[in-house]
């Protein structure tokens, strides 16, 4: 009973400190949102694909929800084909073009050719790296996640078609957190919330948005000015691989 006690005061400390730490310097909470305003060339997706009654539609368009998974991760140690060499084994490479790279999972109809196949892309964000599984789900696997980070930290968001979703995040071979949940954090993870200033929004918003409100907390843990977007895979640096996975 006494040990209940303690962890229940604990807890009741911790949630307490969160509250002060998150509206005692803003007031408010202000998330890196990414509002689907194209500073550069929109990215499109293969018509075949994409087809609506109003025509062809965009990739961002359908951001982020996506007709199949997807995992995007952010790294602050390696660089972009290094972080792929971490997370895929004989990657192929497929160059710098989005339609290019789809041809190699999907067929004319836009169907997979394989549920084996899909693409990787990886790329620079400041200075950081990020890494995104299309169809995939390689930094959702703990064995993953602590073979990318030994260098430094990795953060991932995962989600599939089916609402699965898995939030990862490690640091020097070390897995901090990695939960389908978000909104109810244990106490182990309450450090890593703090740090990513989310934890105000994350129980209202990981029930209506959760791949979202995963790629908030990846944003904030890395210092990024908006969240995981389409815009990423139109940089001038992004390359392409193809995986079996």
């Amino acid at each position: 009973m006494k040990n209940q006690l303690f962890r229940s005061a604990s807890v009741t400390a911790v949630a307490l400190a969160l509250v002060f730490i998150t509206t005692s310097c803003t007031g408010t909470y202000s998330p890196p949102l990414w509002d689907g305003a194209s500073t550069s060339t929109p990215v499109p997706v293969q018509t075949s694909r994409a087809q609506s009654d109003d025509g062809p539609r965009l990739f961002a368009a359908r951001w982020p929800d996506l007709d199949r998974a997807s995992c995007i991760s952010v790294f602050d140690s390696v660089a972009p084909a290094e972080a792929v060499a971490l997370v895929a084994e004989d990657a192929t490479p497929l160059g710098s073009d989005l339609a290019e790279a789809d041809t190699w999972a999907y067929d004319s109809q836009g169907e997979l050719i394989s549920e084996f196949r899909s693409w990787i892309a990886a790329g620079t964000i400041g200075d950081t790296t990020f890494v995104w599984e299309d169809n995939g789900f390689a930094c959702s696997d703990r064995a993953t996640m602590e073979r990318a980070s030994l260098s430094g930290s990795v953060a991932s968001m995962y989600w599939n078609a089916d609402a699965a979703t898995i939030f990862t995040y490690a640091k020097y071979g070390l897995i901090s957190v990695q939960t389908d949940d978000l909104s109810e954090p244990t106490e182990e993870q309450w450090p890593i919330l703090v740090k990513a200033g989310a934890t105000r929004m994350l129980a209202g918003l990981w029930d209506q948005d959760p791949e979202r409100g995963g790629l908030i907390v990846q944003a904030e843990l890395f210092g990024l000015s908006a969240i995981a977007n389409p815009e990423w895979l139109d940089r001038e640096d992004v390359r392409f691989w193809g995986v079996i996975i």
